[in-house]
């Protein structure tokens, strides 16, 4: 038997490194993601003199697909929704919005594990990514109470039902937080254009699926996402996202493969008979 081992051994050499890293980068194939985050809005509602405009973090989704054309490069569609919100508290400004921001576009992707700057079998991805997108808003603001009383911001912090005068019998209001007043007239669609600018890490899992953690700013062609054209010149938005991702063909994943049999026929092995007597080596006792 060990006369046999030894034959076999020689006709079939194996390599000594048991595992090697195969991607085919040269193939395009689609990935499709789905993902959740926070949208946080920078304009002229609720800034702060030498501070900037505070947070007010609003949930919104994202889905795309991305059209791999090389491990280094793709190219995207993607689609966002979600709202961007901001209330003042200031005593003298007290400005408030909701949006909805519905957005589309396409963007090109540069990945960095791509055999040049990472290895592409590293198991993370980062990446940057800048694209153009159509932006659809209809900012409204809360002016009027569940009664339909008028607010009026006194000085001393009350919401009252008539202009501040000390003179005069008032009555206190509750904000409902209700935006049903438009701040910009008309039924026509508001339309704008953004260039997203974006940085992200892709998280390798299995073959077929990844995570990926992105920051993107949209940097707009309109003051009027919050319905008040003053102070900077454009809004801005941004998203912190979490996203999963899905590869079906598995093509250019990072996948690992054991190799330590590649070179040998076990077919031919079944039929070898190393003593010539007629017998298989697999059925042979002698």
């Amino acid at each position: 038997n060990s006369a046999k081992s030894q034959e076999i051994s020689n006709e079939t050499p194996i390599k000594n490194d048991s595992l090697e890293t195969k991607i085919d980068s040269s193939k395009a194939h689609l990935l499709y993601n789905i993902g959740v985050g926070l949208y946080n809005y920078r304009g002229d509602v609720g800034y702060i003199e030498n501070i900037g405009t505070t947070e007010n973090l609003q949930p919104a989704f994202n889905a795309g697909i991305e059209y791999k054309l090389h491990s280094s490069f793709g190219l995207g569609l993607n689609l966002g929704y979600g709202s961007l919100v901001k209330n003042e508290n200031k005593g003298t400004s007290n400005r408030n919005f909701q949006t909805s921001i519905l957005s589309g576009g396409i963007a090109a992707n540069f990945h960095f594990a791509n055999g040049f700057i990472l290895a592409e079998t590293n198991p993370i991805d980062p990446f940057i990514s800048i694209g153009f997108d159509v932006i659809n808003f209809n900012p409204k603001t809360d002016s009027l109470d569940a009664n339909g009383s008028i607010y009026h911001y006194w000085g001393d912090g009350t919401i009252r039902d008539i202009p501040q005068d000390l003179s005069t019998v008032s009555n206190k209001l509750e904000r409902d937080y209700v935006y049903e007043t438009n701040l910009i007239p008309g039924d026509e669609l508001n339309i704008a254009y953004s260039i997203p600018v974006s940085i992200g890490l892709n998280f390798f899992v299995t073959d077929y699926f990844e995570t990926q953690l992105k920051q993107t700013i949209s940097i707009t062609n309109t003051d009027l996402l919050d319905g008040y054209a003053a102070g900077s010149p454009y809004d801005i938005y941004m998203y912190s996202s979490i996203s999963f991702i899905l590869n079906p063909s598995g093509i250019g994943s990072r996948k690992r493969k054991s190799i330590d049999f590649d070179d040998i026929d076990f077919v031919a092995l079944l039929k070898v008979d190393s003593d010539g007597d007629g017998v298989k080596d697999i059925d042979d006792r002698c």
